[in-house]
């Protein structure tokens, strides 16, 4: 779903801010100011395209959902107690840590996600009876510029090929998408989640928790699911559950569920009517979004194109007629 807002009275900039982003004091400059914000919603996550025509202060409370974004025009800074950081265009930034903070804004143009704080622990919970450790960021900007690159890598694919589409409306395209930024964003800006394997994790990941995640994933394939939620159906934590893909299939929990969606695909375009459905419907159904992708990773699993097969169960059904 998307929405557009094109926006000059102050008062009005100031309620649409708060309706986004939570409770916060604007302060204009003085100047014929002017906002157009995009919104666009994939499943728990939304992107926002903001335009600020204007310079203003915002002394904004912690948010439920954190801001990650890239500067595309313009400058902002913002200031806690503890830091305070200056973006230019093309910077990779988290607009917010866990406290109240100060931004200050001179006509930027900025993408951002907002992701709830609760989506983190879906790729980094604890197994059962163990105690969750509360997710924290450490800082503002990535540590690296092949971290920064790599966010905007994710951005920039979920923006161009999931959002807009038909196949957005789709429930694992969407889950998959919004998990993708979630993960990027762990993996892209420092944090106290991500941890090496510990010597348990290597101890948990035995032939057993493998098959007991298999079969999950075999019988769930249909749904959104999350490698956390996979990981508790094996008894393991997720870095165990990792460690158990890569010793014995040499692969990844989500990579394997890809391969069996994939499968799943193929079935149904055996059976499917040409004149009633198309790849890219079939393809999306089960999370494939991007159909060029699609059709190479069908092509190389199966020795075929996915429009081959489709066509064939037409023309196997026309020649017993």
């Amino acid at each position: 779903m998307t929405n557009s807002f094109e926006l000059t009275n102050t008062d009005e900039i100031s309620e649409l801010l708060k309706a986004f982003y939570g409770s916060m004091q604007l302060t204009p400059s003085g100047r014929q100011d002017r906002l157009h914000l995009r919104q666009d919603t994939l499943g728990p996550v939304e992107l926002h395209r903001s335009a600020f025509t204007m310079h203003v202060r915002l002394d904004v409370d912690p948010m439920t959902a954190l801001p990650f974004g890239t500067v595309v025009n313009g400058t902002a800074a913002i200031r806690g107690r503890r830091y305070e950081t200056q973006f230019l265009a093309g910077d990779s930034v988290l607009a917010t840590l866990p406290e109240p903070y100060t931004a200050v804004i001179d006509d930027v143009d900025i993408d951002l996600v907002l992701i709830p704080v609760g989506l983190f622990a879906l790729e980094v919970d604890l197994a059962p009876n163990r105690r969750a450790t509360p997710i924290h960021f450490t800082s503002n900007t990535p540590p690296t510029q092949q971290a920064a690159d790599n966010w905007r890598a994710a951005f920039r694919y979920v923006r161009a090929s999931v959002v807009g589409t038909p196949a957005a409306e789709e429930p694992l395209v969407a889950g998959a998408a919004a998990r993708l930024l979630v993960a990027t964003s762990l993996a892209s800006f420092p944090n106290n989640a991500l941890r090496d394997p510990t010597p348990e994790n290597r101890r948990d990941a035995h032939p057993g928790s493998l098959q007991r995640a298999v079969s999950f994933i075999d019988d769930n394939a249909h749904r959104d699911i999350s490698a956390s939620e996979i990981a508790a159906a094996s008894y393991v934590n997720i870095r165990a559950l990792q460690v158990a893909f890569r010793r014995h299939l040499d692969t990844t929990p989500m990579a394997y569920l890809r391969q069996v969606r994939l499968e799943y695909a193929h079935r149904e375009l055996i059976d499917a009517d040409p004149d009633v459905t198309s790849v890219a419907r079939i393809a999306a159904r089960w999370g494939f979004a991007n159909h060029s992708r699609f059709t190479a990773s069908y092509r190389a699993a199966f020795g075929i194109r996915p429009s081959y097969t489709l066509r064939e169960r037409k023309s196997s059904t026309n020649r017993w007629m």
